[in-house]
């Protein structure tokens, strides 16, 4: 007998494959319980120590910069919101930034997912069980 292919089943082999390359699968409830929450400011925290390590090249303001670019969505839909972001997600937030060595505005991407290392990235699981 066969399982319907569902959210649960693709999240359940998708945490089973972190745990197996060795990652670090936290549950939301544990977060709480350590006094941490799941709201705008641990967010905030958590994707700018990402923006950081994944995109040394940026300056403060610039990686502020992308913080608030994901804090707005542009549009009026949620499904239409859910795209914009999945593009973000893999294809990085556009932005141009100051080239350290020679001074040139140069355009790029600020990467938020870093897909060549994978147990760079920090996946939580707001679910309690």
């Amino acid at each position: 007998m066969s399982r319907a292919l569902t959210e649960n089943v693709v999240e359940e082999f998708a945490i089973g494959s972190l745990l197996a390359s060795g990652s670090e699968v936290r549950q939301g409830a544990g977060l709480a319980e350590a006094g941490l929450n799941l709201t705008g400011g641990l967010i905030d925290a958590l994707v700018r120590d990402v923006l950081e390590r994944l995109n040394p090249q940026l300056s403060h303001v610039e990686r502020e910069h992308v913080l608030r670019v994901l804090s707005r969505p542009p549009h009026p839909s949620l499904i239409e919101n859910n795209r914009w972001l999945y593009g973000l997600l893999t294809d990085g937030v556009p932005v141009e930034y100051k080239d350290a060595i020679t001074g040139e505005t140069r355009g790029g991407r600020a990467r938020l997912i870093d897909f060549e290392n994978p147990t760079n990235n920090d996946f939580l699981d707001r679910k309690s069980t």
